[in-house]
């Protein structure tokens, strides 16, 4: 397998001794971890949980191709793509599919072992941790929710106790202007040479 991927053409030949310079450095970095994702455990279309020390066997395989000299890197590369894989903090589904097969597997992705009762008991407390985290989540957002609908609750009450102040407000100006409101009508004279008026509401 590993054969195959160092012939593909445009991929640069590391088996040179000499210090490669940093880009190099880089690509040989990215070759590793493309050929450690092409390992068959990988590509099964779902995740498996691994044999202890399948660290040495990619390293033998990968070593045996590109060299010795390389190890280095190689055992970098490879503890940091296995670090990610294998996290139970970061990733629940790699702790659900211990729980769901109970088997470890190679690097053929053929089943090796049983995984054992202490590792069994570490990743359903990692399940149950996750789950908790879930709920947790869950709850926060609901509340963050629920403060939301009361926030946007008190400004619409807000709105309507001004609306409804501005309208008794304005109620009372008409009713002002009502009453201060006059309409003069002349009277017949008493006799007195005068003309009075009478005032009506």
């Amino acid at each position: 397998m590993t054969d195959a991927i160092a012939e593909i053409p445009g991929i640069v030949n590391f088996t040179d001794t000499a210090e490669p310079p940093h880009s190099e450095k880089k690509a040989f970095r990215r070759l590793i971890k493309t050929e450690v994702m092409l390992f068959p455990v990988f590509t099964q279309g779902e995740i498996l949980p691994l044999k202890y020390k399948i660290r040495d066997d990619m390293r033998e395989v990968l070593c045996r191709t590109h060299g010795k000299d390389k190890k280095a890197v190689i055992n970098a590369v490879i503890d940091k793509l296995l670090k990610d894989y294998c996290s139970q903090v970061k990733r629940p589904d790699y702790a659900l599919a211990a729980v769901m097969k109970q088997q470890r597997y190679d690097l053929h992705g053929k089943a090796v072992k049983k995984i054992s009762q202490k590792d069994m008991t570490a990743f359903v407390a990692a399940l149950r941790y996750h789950e908790r985290l879930q709920r947790e989540a869950l709850q926060r957002k609901e509340e963050k929710e629920r403060k939301r609908l009361a926030h946007e609750q008190r400004l619409q009450e807000r709105e309507q106790a001004k609306r409804a102040k501005r309208t008794a407000k304005r109620k009372r100006q008409r009713a002002a202007k009502v009453a201060q409101a006059v309409t003069i009508t002349p009277t017949v004279g008493n006799g007195d040479g005068l003309k009075h008026h009478e005032v009506a509401p």
